[in-house]
């Protein structure tokens, strides 16, 4: 038997990242992805057999002005990015990266019980 080191975030409890560990091992903890596109508004993305499907902003819950943000956010990649994954400028890019791992990060906490969120944005 292997071993698996766990981290326990400051917002949950050592049985609880244990039963999360176990429910990403059999699958049955949904995933979803965080990066731009250009073909919709949204950043969150829920991925499943291989599909990516917008988040319906009604099935998650994340706050009103986390939301805003996120919307803000991809505007800022919609108007700074061009369609052949160039940026305007370097300090666009490093300002939309830093924004980024900060919503990352709050969106991450928010929904930790019950969905695997990854910042599929970081390929960048």
């Amino acid at each position: 038997m292997t071993q698996e080191e766990l981290e326990v975030p400051h917002y949950a409890s050592v049985d609880e990242v244990v039963q999360r560990a176990a429910r990403r091992r059999d699958r049955s903890l949904p995933r979803i992805e965080m990066h731009p596109d250009w073909t919709s508004a949204t950043v969150l993305w829920s991925s499943r057999n291989g599909d990516h499907d917008p988040v319906d902003r009604n099935s998650i819950a994340l706050t009103d002005h986390l939301w805003q943000e996120l919307t803000r956010w991809g505007e800022f990649w919609q108007a700074h990015h061009d369609s052949h994954a160039n940026w305007c400028d370097n300090a666009s890019r490093d300002e939309w990266m830093q924004i980024g791992n900060e919503l990352l990060a709050h969106v991450q906490q928010q929904l930790w019980p019950d969905f695997d969120v990854v910042g599929a944005f970081l390929a960048e």
